[in-house]
């Protein structure tokens, strides 16, 4: 098929939604498809106007404007996507929004316009003031819903916010997040012993909740007590990093919790190579390839039990749902003390790679492309 992958945000710059669609691009380029990108992030910081670039072979068309603070949007992307949509002729288009992704929305209007099969795809969680109430008079205005486009999101959580924003009656597909099984399940592993070592990476950023999550840390150590081996390794950038080695200094957990500040995928991997326990504090998380990776390498999952990525989670199988922060600390607690219990969880994670490696994810990707071809003429 050619497939044309539209979304705001792109390399360089660097988040969960530009590595998947980046990934997902190679993927159904390596299985033969002629697949292309079309992005309002420039080429470098700065930079605006139309260019063309190539990512592993993948061309990626970029049409980038001068916004404030650098903003990763175009104002009048029309005639750029008008153009390309006709050199092209895409089979499928798919659209890869956040949150408010203008860009692509406006792109997303085109292609209903022009009848041109279209799926759209949710990456993160609507939150009712900031997204489902703007979606949903947008609606109102322009019936969003009912345009000829299969839509889909990357967890139930974020369906359900989608549906909601349209009323409460649109069909909206789960189209999963998709992973390099392989890749992480060379730290799949069994531990030849030491203190448990319980880890977790993500962004120091407020909505990604590693505040909190040091907080329960803390608290789990304090109940286990000084005689109760246990190492903690938190890795991860952000704007909160600095306040987050304040906070482990002053509460003097220098010697157990550890901040290494932004690993590397093989760094990554070296490390849940040696670890047990992986905890995600998200409640918002539309969708975490963190967790799914960390499962894939054999980890114990502690999850918060709102967020999409407990979705593909069984307590008591491959790792605990706690609901608030004070069950997620008893939880990394317990499977500190509880040996048969970690040993159970983590040798079925060894055994058992999680449903979303990149095979499962492209069957169920084209699947989605074959259900929009019939929602046009």
């Amino acid at each position: 098929m050619r497939i044309l992958h539209v979304t705001d945000c792109y390399f360089p710059r660097l988040g969960g939604l530009e590595v998947q669609v980046h990934q997902l691009s190679q993927q159904q380029r390596a299985a033969g498809h002629q697949v292309a990108v079309l992005t309002a992030t420039g080429e470098t910081a700065g930079a605006h106007g139309r260019s063309v670039t190539r990512d592993q072979g993948v061309p990626v068309f970029r049409m980038a404007a001068r916004m404030p603070g650098r903003l990763p949007v175009h104002p009048w992307p029309w005639p750029h996507a008008r153009d390309l949509l006709a050199r092209l002729e895409p089979d499928v288009i798919q659209l890869h929004i956040g949150g408010l992704t203008p860009s692509t929305q406006a792109v997303a209007a085109l292609a209903a316009a022009q009848q041109r099969p279209a799926v759209l795809t949710v990456h993160s969680v609507w939150r009712e003031h900031t997204a489902v109430r703007p979606y949903g008079l947008l609606d109102r205005l322009i019936g969003w819903s009912r345009w000829p486009i299969h839509y889909t999101a990357v967890s139930h959580l974020a369906a359900d916010r989608v549906r909601q924003a349209a009323g409460g009656q649109l069909e909206v597909g789960v189209l999963r997040n998709g992973v390099d099984v392989d890749e992480w399940r060379q730290a799949a592993v069994p531990r030849s012993g030491g203190p448990v070592h319980v880890v977790s990476a993500g962004r120091f950023a407020p909505r990604k909740r590693m505040m909190p999550l040091l907080t329960a840390l803390e608290s789990a150590a304090r109940a286990l007590g000084p005689d109760v081996p246990l190492r903690v390794t938190v890795a991860g950038e952000g704007p909160e990093l600095a306040a987050a080695r304040e906070f482990v200094a002053e509460r003097g957990l220098s010697d157990r919790l550890h901040l290494p500040g932004r690993l590397s995928r093989a760094e990554l991997i070296a490390l849940y190579r040696d670890a047990d326990v992986y905890v995600a504090p998200g409640v918002d998380d539309a969708f975490s390839v963190a967790v799914q990776e960390a499962q894939a390498a054999g980890l114990a999952i502690v999850s918060r039990s709102q967020s999409g990525a407990a979705e593909l989670l069984e307590d008591g199988v491959t790792g605990l749902l706690a609901p608030d922060d004070d069950a997620l600390s008893r939880a990394v607690a317990r499977l500190v003390t509880d040996a048969d219990l970690l040993e159970r969880i983590t040798a079925h994670n060894r055994q058992v790679p999680p449903q979303t490696a990149w095979p499962q994810v492209l069957t169920a990707t084209m699947a989605a492309y074959e259900h929009a071809l019939t929602l046009v003429p």
